[in-house]
């Protein structure tokens, strides 16, 4: 009785590590929105040669291609509204919305991740 439980917490354990080592090796969601892209005011090719780059200098991240909502305007207000549940984690914008999104607190400096 004693082996069968020893043998079935082994397995529980065993289990658990492949189920988070299944979960260390996916990669992590990123969303990025960028007006160019979605406007295509940058070439599709363009675009394709930014998603194989991206693949290539973040191998952690899984990048989304939607690209948001489109122009500047509609851009904004989406970002403005869904900024705190955290999609997008990277946005393309015009500098003079840069004083709304530090007020609101939806942006943050970047130099620590680069200094990592």
């Amino acid at each position: 009785m004693k082996t069968k439980r020893s043998v079935m917490i082994v397995l529980s354990l065993a289990a658990g590590a492949l189920v988070l080592a299944g979960c260390a090796a996916k990669p992590r969601p990123l969303s990025f929105w960028n007006m160019p892209f979605v406007t295509q005011e940058v070439s599709p090719a363009y675009v394709k040669a930014w998603q194989e780059n991206v693949k290539k200098a973040l191998p952690k991240y899984e990048v989304s291609d939607f690209y948001g909502p489109g122009d500047y305007g509609p851009l904004r207000q989406k970002f403005l509204v869904q900024a705190q549940t955290g999609t997008p984690d990277v946005i393309e914008g015009l500098l003079e919305d840069v004083p709304v999104y530090v007020q609101k607190g939806d942006i943050e400096p970047l130099d620590s991740y680069f200094n990592a």
